[in-house]
């Protein structure tokens, strides 16, 4: 009797479902809508308003350049300004560059997730700015230099909007935990009252370099599940032309 070789079913990666509250795939490539991925209808707007300027972000091959101009507005719906989150993102910045990623809040700089932030700082390290006494730094480049000017994928977790809840925040880079450099805890955290990419509170506040993902969860997510992230954005960016490590 011949025995039959099966061949091993392939897997292909899924975004997280459980808890996800929007995903930008940024592949529109044209136009003012930023399209939300999730089904839950949480579409954003290049800039201020849904007229074109110069100011706004820049469609590239599969992502969005920001220029230290303008954000991507999405809205104060409740569900996108969540106690407990994780933001995922693939990024790519250089050293020196003010780098919020996803901001909550229409006039103050924090709530806020940077990449990079040399403005408080001095040293461009990534920071979980939650409240004026109420925030974490991370190393920029240990064990990941996430500021080389190429693509990278981060992931940030925080369990809640209690004052000790940023001493539990984390953060990934290309799967590897990013080593925390300081948490300030003396107070609590400032209050969310919309949503944006690529800007934290204010003009002051813009992002610059680029992004080719970015998923928001209600949720800390497991270990396995950031992984899962990490795989399906892989397989998004790779479509793209665009590696993820």
């Amino acid at each position: 009797m011949l025995a039959i070789l099966r061949k091993p079913a392939i897997t292909v990666p899924t975004v997280v479902s459980n808890g996800l509250v929007a995903l930008y795939l940024l592949d529109e490539g044209s136009g003012q809508d930023v399209l939300d991925s999730s089904g839950n209808g949480h579409d954003g707007t290049l800039g201020a308003d849904d007229q074109a300027s110069t100011d706004d972000p820049a469609w590239g091959s599969g992502a969005l350049a920001f220029d230290g101009g303008d954000h991507v507005a999405l809205g104060t719906a409740a569900a996108l300004r969540p106690a407990a989150f994780t933001v995922s993102a693939a990024v790519r910045m250089t050293a020196g560059e003010h780098f919020p990623i996803l901001g909550w809040h229409s006039g103050n700089n924090v709530p806020a997730f940077y990449g990079a932030d040399p403005g408080f700082s001095g040293a461009s390290r990534p920071l979980l700015f939650l409240g004026s006494n109420n925030f974490r730094y991370w190393q920029a480049a240990t064990p990941v230099n996430l500021q080389d000017g190429e693509w990278h994928f981060l992931a940030v977790t925080c369990p809640g909007s209690a004052q000790a809840d940023i001493s539990s925040a984390t953060l990934r880079v290309d799967g590897l935990a990013q080593t925390v450099h300081s948490t300030t805890a003396s107070a609590g955290q400032a209050a969310k009252n919309t949503a944006q990419i690529g800007m934290a509170g204010n003009a002051d506040s813009n992002a610059t370099g680029s992004v080719a993902l970015l998923a928001l969860h209600n949720r800390v997510l497991e270990p396995s599940e950031l992984a899962r992230m990490r795989a399906y954005a892989q397989l998004v960016c790779a479509g793209k032309s665009i590696v993820l490590p």
